[in-house]
């Protein structure tokens, strides 16, 4: 007589405040396949025979019993990195080469357990931080020990219908009986409701609910077993012997507070490496599953403002300091921060510059009150996106090398939309100092260059640039 009896194992989950990473995944040291880690074979032999003095009785005996444990084969969990996002929970995706000071973001990454049992896997981490971060002015944190389940289909079974979304029902996956080994109560082979289970044919279902026999059948037929729902695949067949692993989602929080320097970001490289903890006399021939460290981008949050002016009759002259000029290259006007003269009745063409050094921004609305003694002439035109670049430099906050003149230029690239009071992304209303006439209106864009009403606002990205222009004249 046959009996099969499998301990179970626990989930340990500790959560330490130490250091982000993400990364691909590589290629790991898999698991032999087979039956499931714990599992129990206890056997016994008989022998009939019968007394030379009566051949007509047959006796029996029965030897002792043998058992038989299933060893833990441990192998390096596969790892694959999966989004990022800004609330715990996968929610409101978020571009890690374009975070903020301050901002909270959470980064994702799927494990996988590739052990024949249950087993415990730990993170290992390291940080590297840019000139830009002083260390302590980031935190981070993950869990940094993870349970994971796994074990073996003991009976075929299909997946049909039922069992892939939309739910209707359950597949019951049978696996080895629990015994007197357990040594938790969360479910068989580590297994409990709400889990994602892979098997090794490649199917994905979430486990609803489990039956743990613990052991009570002493003739292998009664067996415990998971109920899966929302299946990926339908018709499938899990063979007896499919190895099952499990799915987890680990989060990590990072947010970094201050950057420092001159410059307006700074970087965060963080690679990392997982194996397991569990030693069962084979822990040496583990290979660590190692990620490809990522960079995270953080950036200040920096909108600048800077406003210019040009005689529109006159040729501006640009001084030495850095955006000391503005050059808008469509049209060869140079605007100028000062020493701009102008008699009356002539025009002067004012130019606002936005200008983002730091993290995405968005609801830009720039406001400008007509100064006294002139009028508006014409609508109000912008660039609702482009690039600023000094002529020497690349930067326009830098001084040029150079003396020739235009070293303190700020030349920006990007088309002009025109009348944008009529387009509604500018109004101009009485508001302004004395009564004077105020211009509202959106600078940047909406992510498409579309247009936007005065009151939305617009965004910029890292590097871009807005530029609103009007025209008064000199009464």
């Amino acid at each position: 007589m046959n009996k099969t009896n499998q301990g179970w194992w626990s989930l340990a989950k500790v959560g330490l405040v130490i250091v982000l990473f993400i990364g691909a995944a590589q290629t790991v040291q898999a698991a032999d396949k087979g039956t499931a880690a714990n599992t129990q074979m206890t056997n016994t032999a008989t022998a009939t025979y019968a007394s030379s003095q009566d051949l007509g009785t047959l006796l029996s005996a029965t030897s002792n019993a043998v058992s038989i444990t299933i060893n833990l084969v441990q192998a390096a969990p596969t790892l694959a990195y999966k989004d990022a996002t800004t609330l715990a929970g996968g929610v409101v995706t978020v571009d890690i080469t374009e975070l903020t000071t301050g901002q909270t973001v959470y980064l994702n990454y799927t494990i996988t357990s590739q052990s024949n049992g249950p087993d415990i896997y730990e993170l290992f981490a390291t940080e590297v931080l840019s000139a830009d971060i002083t260390p302590g002015d980031e935190a981070t944190s993950y869990p940094t020990l993870i349970g994971l389940g796994a074990s073996s289909v003991t009976t075929a079974t299909d997946l049909v219908a039922g069992c892939v979304v939309p739910n209707t029902g359950t597949c019951a996956i049978e696996l080895p009986n629990d015994g007197t080994q357990a040594i938790i109560t969360d479910g068989p082979n580590g297994f409990k409701a709400g889990d994602t289970v892979v098997f090794e044919t490649g199917q994905v279902c979430t486990v609803d609910s489990f039956v743990d026999t613990n052991g009570l059948s002493d003739n292998g037929l009664t067996l415990s077993s998971i109920n899966v729902e929302d299946c990926d695949v339908i018709g499938a067949t899990i063979t007896a012997g499919t190895t099952i692993y499990e799915r987890a989602v680990v989060s990590i929080s990072a947010v970094v507070n201050t950057i420092t320097g001159t410059n307006p970001s700074g970087t965060l490289t963080i690679p990392v490496e997982a194996r397991p903890t569990t030693n069962t006399g084979n822990a040496g021939l583990v290979v660590a599953e190692q990620f490809t460290p990522q960079v995270l981008t953080v950036y200040l949050i920096d909108l600048q403002i800077h406003k210019f002016v040009r005689n529109t009759a006159v040729t501006a002259a640009c001084g030495l300091a850095a955006l000391d000029c503005l050059e808008i290259d469509t049209t060869g006007n140079i605007y100028s921060k000062g020493n701009v003269t102008v008699n009356p009745t002539q025009d002067l063409e004012y130019a606002i510059l936005a200008f983002n050094r730091g993290g995405p921004v968005d609801k830009i609305i720039v406001l400008d009150a007509i100064t006294n003694f002139t009028s508006l002439q014409g609508t109000v035109n912008l660039i609702p996106s482009g690039t600023a670049v000094n002529n020497t430099t690349g930067s326009c906050l830098v001084v040029g090398g150079t003396i020739d003149g235009t070293e303190g230029t700020c030349t920006v690239a990007g088309a002009t939309v025109t009348g944008m009071v009529a387009n509604l992304t500018a109004v101009i209303t009485a508001t302004g100092p004395g009564g004077a006439d105020e211009i509202t209106i959106s600078a940047g864009h909406d992510g498409s260059n579309n247009a936007l009403t005065a009151t939305t606002g617009g965004v910029l990205g890292v590097g871009e640039v807005s530029v609103v222009l009007f025209t008064v004249k000199v009464n």
